[in-house]
């Protein structure tokens, strides 16, 4: 542990390092895009040229909305780099709160500030650091009002994560979450009590309710977004010619998914995203457009679902599995100093390494919490337990929609696994430490 006296040693050592190590990629390795990036820019660049009322919803508006107001990549690598930065220090913040400890926060914010996982996502046209800076801006907020209850603090969070909903979809349950959290910790009456949940939690719910009625209506997809159905289908593509239909466009378009999907495996070894590939040929074949294609693949995915509910569970289960996997999305080739590239994959791994190892504590540290209520009187707090079932909702959650980039999927949630398990080891060593002072003070 780091020993440090006081909270601003430790807050200045973490915004220090922060900066330093944000400055140092930006220095050896450009801003790049992912497969997924063109699409942000097309909607980031609609949103500047037609404005919102124009906005086709293929994907949620919080990023393509950054995209806009940092203008299209021109600023947005400093942004995210920032975002970076202010994400280090609310993990200090929470950290601190939770044990009251500068060594203990200073090196949870550094599980952020130095994570090469964190690190080159802020150097990629994706929605990971925004995301992973709304959701810890949300996790402070909600301690905040813990400690100081305010309708107008419970508004605002509501908000916040509201936009972590409209980033990832996938963290659209947040708000029920901060409101039940809300409902049983904040202090005072039930009225209060139920007050304050219904402001952290109920705007935001109207939020998500008022985009997917615009969704629907431009698109006839009542979704966060225009890619449910090809979602579903990279979930049950691997078994599609096991499925019976009767509706001649399924058909076709099964047709023509197999055979992208049969060109995929002979690439790749998976039928992993060949959805993708086949898309213009599905819109010129039925003569539909983008919204047609994925309503009738949405169709075709629940079809398949329901004939073959296990195929779709074993599917999902090893989604969920792959998704523990912590891979770290970087192009070594991009750094600008070739010699860097040896030494980066070492690190790379190392951390991976190190990553997998924490998530195989936290997935055996929750069936311990589960099944020994010895393990739960130490090991258990109301915010510590919190934060586990937001990882558990989020890690199952992206195994039910998509099968994928699963393990990018819980790229957001990563650094909270980290804090669980330091915070575990944190009081494992205070109990044990307790007990070694306790005999002296007896016979004292």
């Amino acid at each position: 542990m780091i020993r440090l006296n006081h909270w601003r040693a430790g807050l200045a050592l973490t915004a220090a390092l922060s900066v330093l190590a944000r400055l140092a990629l930006w220095l050896a390795y450009p801003l790049t895009e992912n497969n997924d990036s063109p699409g942000y820019l097309q909607l980031g660049r609609s949103l500047i040229n037609n404005g919102f009322e124009n906005f086709l919803p293929m994907r949620t508006p919080v990023y393509p909305a950054f995209l806009a107001l940092t203008g299209l990549g021109v600023w947005t690598y400093a942004a995210q780099l920032l975002l970076g930065i202010f994400t280090s220090l609310l993990f200090f913040f929470i950290a601190y709160r939770l044990t009251a400890s500068p060594g203990f926060a200073t090196l949870a914010a550094l599980m952020h500030a130095l994570n090469p996982g964190q690190l080159f996502f802020e150097a990629t046209l994706l929605t990971e650091s925004l995301t992973v800076f709304l959701l810890a801006l949300s996790l402070a907020g909600l301690l905040v009002l813990q400690q100081k209850p305010s309708l107008w603090l419970a508004l605002a969070l509501s908000l916040v994560a509201g936009l972590a909903g409209l980033s990832r979809p996938l963290f659209a349950f947040l708000p029920f979450l901060l409101g039940g959290y809300l409902l049983w910790q904040i202090p005072g009456s039930w009225p209060r009590r139920a007050g304050l949940a219904l402001a952290a939690s109920l705007p935001a719910l109207l939020l998500f309710a008022a985009w997917m009625g615009y969704v629907e209506q431009k698109s006839k997809i009542y979704s966060f977004d225009m890619l449910g159905g090809y979602r579903l289908i990279n979930h049950v593509g691997g078994y599609l010619e096991n499925v019976t239909y009767t509706d001649e466009e399924h058909l076709l378009l099964r047709e023509i998914f197999l055979h992208y999907r049969a060109e995929r495996e002979a690439e790749t070894g998976s039928q992993n995203n060949a959805i993708w590939a086949a898309v213009p040929e599905m819109e010129s074949t039925t003569r539909g457009n983008y919204y047609s294609v994925s309503r009738a693949l949405g169709a075709m995915a629940a079809e398949a679902i329901r004939q073959q509910p296990l195929r779709y569970l074993q599917t999902a289960l090893l989604g969920w599995w792959n998704g523990w996997w912590a891979a770290v999305y970087y192009s070594p080739d991009q750094l600008r100093w070739p010699e860097l590239q040896p030494v980066m994959r070492v690190l790379v791994l190392a951390w991976r390494g190190g990553m997998f190892l924490s998530n195989m504590l936290f997935l055996a540290m929750s069936i311990l919490l589960a099944v020994s209520p010895a393990a739960r009187s130490r090991f258990i707090s109301p915010f510590p337990l919190m934060l586990a079932v937001l990882v558990w909702a989020a890690s199952i959650v992206q195994s039910l929609f998509d099968h994928g980039d699963n393990q990018r999927y819980l790229v957001p949630v990563q650094v909270f696994v980290l804090l669980l398990v330091l915070w575990w080891g944190w009081r494992w060593l205070e109990e044990s430490r307790k007990k070694k002072e306790e005999p002296a003070s007896l016979v004292a």
